[in-house]
């Protein structure tokens, strides 16, 4: 290493970071990804010498993870995620176990990618600035047999602990031929969370195990369900659980509590393999049950070190190494690569350069570097950089796109109603709405539907054959699968509108809907979705066909009162104005002056409360007020009142009897 400037960080003595407190956030996760699925018709025996391994030996870098970031993104809008570290959880174990653990030795890789680029009308220059991590592969060491069947015993234990799906919904056989499927380590399901240490962001991938019961559905936030599944040799002497708890239990501990992985079961086998015992551990309360490590002290310790790295390694090219040596009190940071970006797959490089402003959505990265990372949904604009900055900019493609359900869905899920979303829908589904014909699909279980009454009222029956139903059946089923999950009612909606122009088609005049058919009659009469899925990018610049995923959006009904429902304008992300969703109102709640004169004569610009019934449950008229007559009137019926006086009253005060000046009763 002769002319390599070297960084040197000391690890020890820790006593220095005591009574410092850091700060982890609990990690949510963003997406995740498989690296495998078990293959159909796979030979369902056991064995050692039957396992299907991982290649080892090939240094894979971060590129599923960062491929699957792009994808991510893509779904999300073109939003970039903005974080100081992204690497895999193992790394971060290995520097949070460091000053406890001296005996393992470590390198990894890093890299520090920045640019600059356009984000909207308002942000013209931002800077994402991130350090990715990787490991540095030594030249691999195969393990002898003995060490490849303890391996393989940590492998047969998750495969063991872990069923295809929920109890209720395995086979007999599933559950008792559990020690016959093969061990496949090459099947990963890897977690991506988002979390902080101190003033440090991070966004790291690791393998999950299994889910505790079930993960939810949809996943709000999938990680306390997660499980970590270990397997140890059985611990016979205090010396043995000493060494357990100063290196397994240590490791066990990191690798869970990064991930926000709650609970860790343990299977202690012999020396032979057979599965002795098992324990639980809760991830929170390892560190206060064992001497042998401090978990404060470890975190005070990483966030120095990833504020060391946001410090040392600058802003540009190249490639630095951090390395650890066996037993040694400090980390060494040198530069190995004066230019590039390494290890970084080029297509997430492509990605991140790209400006989605000005270029073309990633069409314009090759193809092969794609295939696998995500594919192309639609174009975005390109002279949308150019258009003259004003209050209302042009309307673009991604502006739409940005506002579409599954956009921002994710963000406000927890404030919203309960939500199923059913995407992508089947082109033979958008086929059949955009026919002009209205013929509603039959089926047993449409029971309330308001074709069943017509059906029964009908001289004819219609052919299976004729039935739409069978070009989309799955959706069907799946529409009434999803509305008895969300209590037997719901209201439909594509990417962005409800079918609310044609709620008066339903005998209940609303969008309640309790089957399939009540969907398609909204859907098929519905001006509001014919525009969703024809015209919603006709005002956009510039003018160009945009491929959509459409989407069917199933939200649990509940009774809503429109006039409590009010508009919220938002630019910039600051609230600038708010009103009433309902503009109905009653005469009553003006004086003769203000609906004469059509002013109201207010002395300042506060807001004034004006209640037509106190007892009303809500701040707008009945469905039927509008016709209603006066009290006046009313009061004529049941006394001696004398009409042609009222008439000549009338007209004394210059009112117009008509539909739009009506007077309203209370």
């Amino acid at each position: 290493m002769a002319n390599v400037l070297m960084i040197i960080l000391i690890i020890n003595p820790l006593e220095r970071l005591k009574g410092y407190v850091p700060v982890f956030k609990q990690p949510v996760e963003l997406f995740c990804f498989s690296y495998d699925e078990r293959p159909l018709g796979a030979d369902l025996s056991s064995g050692f010498d039957k396992r299907i391994e991982r290649d080892e030996t090939i240094n894979e870098h971060l590129d599923g993870l960062l491929l699957s970031l792009c994808e991510y993104e893509r779904q999300h809008g073109f939003q970039r995620t903005f974080v100081d570290i992204l690497t895999w959880r193992g790394i971060l174990t290995r520097f949070l176990c460091t000053p406890f653990d001296r005996r393992t030795a470590w390198a990894v890789n890093i890299v520090r990618f920045q640019i600059h680029y356009f984000l909207s009308y308002y942000v013209t220059d931002n800077l994402q600035n991130t350090i990715f991590i990787e490991d540095h592969l030594e030249t691999p060491v195969l393990p002898t047999e003995q060490e490849a069947r303890m391996q393989f015993w940590g492998y047969k234990f998750e495969t063991l602990s872990t069923l295809p799906d929920t109890w209720d919904n395995c086979s007999r056989d599933q559950i008792e031929q559990r020690n016959d499927v093969i061990v496949n380590n090459h099947i990963q399901y890897c977690s991506v969370v988002r979390t902080s240490l101190d003033k440090t962001t991070i966004v790291m991938g690791g393998e999950v195990d299994c889910a505790w019961d079930a993960k939810p559905d949809p996943p709000e936030n999938p990680v306390p369900y997660y499980v970590e599944l270990k397997t140890t040799r059985s611990l016979t002497t205090p010396s043995a659980r000493k060494t357990f708890e100063l290196h397994k239990l240590l490791k066990f501990w990191a690798q869970s509590f990064l991930l926000g992985v709650p609970r860790i079961i343990v299977g202690f086998r012999t020396d032979d393999g057979h599965l002795e015992s098992i324990e639980e551990y809760k991830t929170q309360s390892i560190p206060s049950k064992t001497s042998a490590f401090n978990g404060n002290l470890a975190l005070a310790w990483m966030s120095q070190l990833l504020h060391f790295l946001k410090q040392k390694i600058p802003d540009q090219e190249g490639v630095w190494r951090l390395r650890y040596t066996q037993n040694s009190d400090t980390l060494q940071l040198y530069k190995i690569e004066q230019n590039g970006y390494g290890f970084l797959h080029p297509a997430f490089i492509s990605w991140r350069k790209l400006d989605i402003h000005k270029v073309n959505h990633p069409t314009a990265l090759h193809p092969t570097l794609l295939e696998k990372a995500f594919k192309p949904s639609y174009t975005m604009d390109q002279s949308l950089a150019d258009a003259p900055l004003s209050n209302f900019p042009p309307l673009s493609h991604a502006c739409i796109l940005h506002c579409s359900f599954s956009a921002w869905y994710p963000l406000y899920r927890s404030i919203t109603p309960k939500t199923r979303v059913i995407k992508p829908l089947p082109p033979t589904f958008i086929a059949y709405l955009s026919q002009d014909s209205i013929i509603l699909p039959h089926r047993s279980s449409d029971k309330d539907s308001v074709n069943s009454s017509l059906d029964e009222s009908s001289d004819s029956t219609m052919d299976e054959a004729d039935n739409p139903v069978t070009a989309f059946q799955a959706l069907d089923d799946q529409i009434t699968h999803t509305i008895e999950s969300l209590n037997g009612a719901v209201f439909p909606k594509l990417n962005w509108s409800s079918p609310k122009d044609a709620a008066w088609i339903t005998p209940s005049r609303n969008l309640r809907c309790t089957c399939a058919s009540d969907i398609y009659l909204l859907f098929k009469s519905s001006d509001f979705i014919a525009h969703d899925l024809f015209h919603a990018f006709d005002d956009c610049i510039p003018s160009a066909d945009v491929h959509v995923e459409y989407e069917l959006v199933l939200k649990q009904w509940f009774t809503v009162i429109p006039s409590m429902e009010f508009r919220c304008f938002v630019k910039q992300r600051c609230l600038i104005g708010i009103s009433q969703r309902d503009l109905k109102t009653l005469s009553l709640l003006f004086s003769w002056d203000e609906l004469l004169s059509n002013s109201l004569p207010f002395s300042n610009d506060s807001p004034q409360l004006r209640l037509v019934d106190v007892d009303s449950q809500s701040w707008g008229p009945s469905q039927f007020a509008s016709q209603r007559l006066s009290e006046d009137i009313l009061d004529a019926d049941a006394s001696d009142f004398d009409i042609e006086k009222y008439i000549e009253k009338l007209q004394d005060m210059n009112i117009t009897t008509n539909a739009n000046n009506r007077i309203m009763t209370k």
